[in-house]
């Protein structure tokens, strides 16, 4: 692990996404792996909290960027990190989300974990082009609610976007 600037360090606590969206390899990656085993692969708590006790104490890391794709699934693993995460005020970390995923009890769950950010895929601020392009099912009204519901629980929050999308215009 390098540690940069500022403190921070990239980690995963899972790898695959149970999603098919167009834009992405996963949609492929479930076709090439059928039936050889689970889309997503998630370490337990106690592996995960072991690595960043040893971030933390090896590496004097204090910013966790987690870059999983489903991070925040199943809330039962969000529950038990955020009752085991060591409550160190000087560590904090980032994760990312997909719209329909936020609730109340999920964002509540990674502020006392030490979740300061929360990254939400919106992807394009067109339904039309979510739906038909890539695949993503989410309303305009979810976005918005999901927004209130991470900015209520204290969350900073940031959105994925793209541009120059099929059918796009200036």
């Amino acid at each position: 692990y390098i540690r940069s600037r500022n403190g921070g360090t990239n980690i995963m606590s899972s790898r695959g996404c149970p999603f098919d969206c167009h834009y992405c390899i996963n949609h492929e990656l479930h076709r090439l792996y059928a039936g050889k085993g689970p889309l997503i692969r998630k370490r337990s708590v106690d592996n995960v909290i072991a690595e960043i006790s040893s971030l933390v104490n090896r590496y004097g890391v204090s910013r966790l960027f987690f870059h999983d794709d489903v991070f925040v699934q199943p809330l039962s693993w969000i529950e038990e990190f955020s009752t085991k995460l060591p409550r160190a005020p000087h560590l904090t970390y980032s994760c990312s989300a997909r719209p329909e995923q936020i609730t109340p009890a999920l964002c509540r769950h990674l502020k006392e974990s030490g979740c300061s950010n929360l990254c939400i895929g919106v992807e394009s601020g067109s339904e039309t082009i979510r739906r038909s392009i890539l695949n993503r099912q989410i309303t305009d009204e979810r976005i918005r609610e999901a927004f209130a519901i991470s900015r209520a629980a204290g969350l900073d929050t940031y959105s994925f976007n793209m541009i120059g999308l099929p059918t796009e215009t200036v």
